[in-house]
């Protein structure tokens, strides 16, 4: 494609080299580190090394926790990834949010901001 329109999020994942022409005045959102509202883990540094973590965006938690001086185990879903706590899956999640409304409905609370998400073309 020539032109596109897409969130940073996406690009970022993909590791893409793309030019942004425009950046867009809506779609913005943040990828956060969240845990089960009941767990000890408050940040970044209560994580331990055998934690596993749940994402839409295995590339970009990755290398965010790699840059935290954390290897964490990486679980690639695609949908309902706040969830993965509840059924075995995952200790701790990261993903898209915007105002934080599904993740107090799943009773996560985000620990961190990984990145700002725009969209743009």
């Amino acid at each position: 494609a020539d032109i596109g329109i897409t969130g940073s999020d996406l690009v970022q994942e993909a590791g893409a080299e793309v030019e942004t022409l425009l950046s867009l005045d809506f779609g913005e959102c943040k990828l956060v580190v969240a845990v089960p509202e009941h767990s000890m883990m408050k940040k970044i540094d209560d994580i331990p090394e055998a934690a596993v973590v749940a994402t839409s965006f295995p590339n970009i938690t990755r290398r965010y926790f790699e840059s935290q001086g954390k290897r964490l185990t990486v679980v690639p879903v695609s949908g309902a990834t706040e969830i993965t706590p509840y059924i075995g899956v995952a200790d701790l999640i990261t993903d898209l949010a915007e105002t934080g409304s599904t993740l107090r409905k799943n009773h996560l609370t985000p620990i961190a901001n990984i990145c700002e998400v725009k969209l743009s073309r």
